[in-house]
């Protein structure tokens, strides 16, 4: 024991003395803002590459404010020194390697492919407006919220639209709604207009309440 406590004094003496620059490492910790609260910053432990030296909490920079965008643990990461000070370390981005190579893509694309095991209470992608308009997109559903009017399409192929106020459809062609199985139109009032001819047509059609007919 008593030979390993100065040998380790000397390891961390000689990473202290080093004058850093960039170096790679891997990601070994997350701390996020998970929460919301904006308690904590985005911040990873690294252990660098070739060394014994494990990096604690070391920030995350960011393309622009708002954004979280932390590594996957196990990322071989780039990190730089400001002044060189071993404590003053920065993550400055992620490279890729044999166990997460760059989706198929090419050179004007912007691609970006999920590398993590399906889980749908991680959000996979999530943008919110200052006004809380959000989209999230995950494995099971995309929902897209604007005030009191939501769509969600669930990956069963079920799609839902919620109008907070009027709702239009417009074609400037034809226009056609089919249901495999059924189709239902409810609502207080309705009114069925054609301007040239109307054609209500069934295997048989039964139309109940009170009817009135009269030219248009």
């Amino acid at each position: 024991m008593s030979r390993i406590v100065p040998a380790i004094r000397a390891v961390v003496r000689d990473e202290l003395d080093a004058h850093r620059g960039l170096e790679l490492g891997v990601v070994t910790q997350l701390f996020s803002n998970d929460g919301g609260g904006g308690e904590h910053h985005l911040s990873v432990n690294v252990r660098l590459n070739n060394s014994a030296l494990e990096l604690q909490q070391v920030p995350v920079s960011a393309g622009r404010p708002g954004l979280s965008a932390l590594p996957r643990e196990g990322s071989l990461v780039v990190v730089g020194f400001i002044n060189g000070d071993l404590d003053q370390a920065v993550l400055l981005g992620v490279l890729h390697d044999s166990a997460t190579p760059p989706p198929d893509a090419k050179a004007a694309e912007l691609v970006y492919k999920v590398p993590d095991d399906a889980d749908d209470a991680l959000r996979r992608l999530h943008i919110e407006l200052p006004s809380g308009h959000t989209l999230t997109l995950k494995d099971s559903e995309l929902t897209i919220t604007l005030g009191s009017s939501k769509v969600s399409i669930a990956a069963d192929g079920a799609v839902t639209i919620e109008a907070g106020g009027d709702m239009t459809l417009k074609a400037a062609g034809a226009l056609n709604l089919e249901g495999g199985s059924g189709a239902t139109l409810k609502a207080p009032n309705v009114t069925v207009q054609g301007d040239g001819s109307a054609t209500l047509k069934g295997g048989s059609v039964s139309i109940a309440g009170t009817t009135s007919f009269s030219p248009a």
